[in-house]
């Protein structure tokens, strides 16, 4: 599947390993796996995803909640709350994020 233009929630799928394409999807809460998936620009939900290891792009994503690890993520332009990140190793930039409170570690991050 390469685009989900329009759906809003992917609730209780367990995995999106190739898919391209999500630029409506507002909620992947469930969704355990995004191996493959390079960008999640309009998605302002990640509450329980506990796998992103090839997303370089979450610009839109509003709230990380329960995410521990977003290792290969090089983008974080407006997301605007990463209260629950404890990890953001390879993370770039993060150009918008007003806060980092509980994050743990920043070992390669350039741009702050």
């Amino acid at each position: 599947v390469t685009s989900l233009a329009s759906v809003p929630s992917l609730a209780s799928v367990t995995s999106l390993a190739s898919d391209a394409a999500l630029p409506s999807v507002t909620s992947l809460d469930s969704v355990p796996s995004l191996t493959s998936v390079t960008s999640l620009a309009s998605v302002t939900s990640l509450a329980s995803d506990a796998a992103l290891p090839s997303v370089t792009s979450l610009d839109f994503v509003t709230s990380l909640a329960s995410v521990p690890s977003i290792a290969s993520v090089t983008s974080l332009a407006s997301a605007t709350s990463l209260a629950s990140v404890t990890s953001l190793d390879s993370v770039t930039s993060l150009a918008s994020v007003p806060s980092l409170a509980s994050v743990t570690s920043l070992a390669s991050d350039a741009a702050l």
